[in-house]
């Protein structure tokens, strides 16, 4: 591994400066990413602060985009499934001293980059990011299959390609290669604090996701339908995805108490949760059956947001006094729990969850143990 330079002013010591990669086939334009965009960020952030420059590299439309900006020519959508990101990206990573990969499934052209990547660069590490494993549960609709029967098919040959998978599971091993097991983190900075809710009028419930079979927020409509408190209560869904129509047909009978309000990203998200008074987290982990750590739960804290989940979270135990456990199934959400534990917050609580998101949940503490492997595997 190519050592630029000896960095005396490391808040570790003598420490190498890496320059990494760090690549995601996702289209960064589209709006249903703007969660995960900016998640990466914060990763490349936390990357960058601690080992040195790292490029991000991913798609804005039909180019590659380095950085943020869109470069060379426009490919064809065809050519993108069949694996031109990767080949595009490949003449990116010459001067990279490691490979950050968000796993999108194992394919012919990945197989082909890693290889192309190791003769390149022997000894360099290679780490993939799994953010949900296992992730098969999460296939469904044709298309899907077809890419899920490709990644069976080539998910067995990257062991000797990958040095470690970066797991928010805690399972050792994953396709037969040592895991780095930490959580999701969020960039504080980048969150501002919410404005609370109004101490009268309706309980306002807001969701913010690219809506899947793991948000379950059925649930909640259900629940809904079937609560009859004192307190009017409304839930604000922020996004589409492919839940949206089955969504949409639950919440027949319930306008005005349910509302659809389309994705949002930057000032416009800010100003959508301003005002609510409880977030609502991932509620349908257990329909796919992973084990990972939802970041909208991270999201939600550092905007000193109180929410509810269902998914078991390290970061948020069993009793934590902003985040309300509800049963892992597919009950309706009790509605009137929600209302009595919003009653019960004491005022400082959006206080303190900034303080609790800026001291355990930035990208800098979750992703220390991905430094540390880094800086040891060369």
């Amino acid at each position: 591994m190519t050592v630029r330079r000896v960095c005396r002013s490391s808040p570790r010591g003598w420490a190498r400066t890496m320059r990494g990669a760090y690549i995601a086939r996702l289209d960064l334009d589209q709006p249903h990413h703007s969660g995960v965009a900016l998640k990466m960020a914060s990763q490349c952030a936390a990357l960058k602060a601690a080992l040195g420059p790292v490029d991000l590299i991913a798609l804005a439309g039909n180019r590659l985009s380095v950085n943020g900006a869109p470069t060379g020519p426009a490919l064809r959508r065809t050519a993108l499934r069949l694996g031109g990101f990767y080949r595009a990206a490949a003449p990116r990573l010459a001067g990279a001293d490691y490979l950050y990969i968000r796993y999108q499934r194992a394919s012919p052209a990945l197989l082909w980059l890693l290889r192309g990547f190791r003769r390149a660069h022997p000894g360099a590490p290679v780490f993939i990011e799994i953010p949900t494993w296992p992730y098969t549960g999460e296939a469904v609709g044709a298309r899907d299959k077809v890419l899920g029967a490709m990644d069976r098919a080539c998910r067995g040959r990257l062991a000797p390609h990958v040095d470690r998978i970066v797991t928010f599971s805690r399972e050792t091993a994953i396709l037969g290669i040592p895991t780095i097991c930490t959580d999701n983190g969020v960039d504080p900075a980048a969150l501002p604090l919410a404005r609370p809710g109004a101490v009268e009028g309706p309980l306002r419930l807001v969701a913010v996701a690219n809506l899947g079979l793991r948000h379950a927020y059925d649930r909640v409509i259900a629940g809904l339908a079937a609560y009859d408190g004192a307190r009017d209560v409304v839930f604000d869904i922020i996004g589409s995805g492919v839940s949206e129509p089955d969504l949409r047909a639950a919440a027949a009978g319930l306008e005005g108490r349910v509302r659809f309000l389309g994705p949002k990203m930057g000032a416009d998200l800010d100003a959508a949760l301003d005002g609510a008074h409880l977030g609502v987290a991932a509620l349908g982990m257990h329909r796919i059956a992973a084990a990972t750590s939802d970041i909208k739960s991270r999201e939600y804290c550092a905007r000193g947001l109180p929410f509810v989940t269902s998914n078991a979270d390290a970061d948020f135990p069993d009793g934590s006094p902003f985040a309300l456990q509800i049963p892992a199934d597919d009950s309706p959400v009790d509605i009137a729990a929600l209302v009595a534990f919003h009653a019960a917050l004491p005022e400082d609580t959006p206080a303190r969850m900034r303080a609790y998101a800026e001291t355990r949940l930035s990208w800098r503490a979750k992703l220390a143990p991905v430094v540390t492997a880094l800086q040891g595997a060369g």
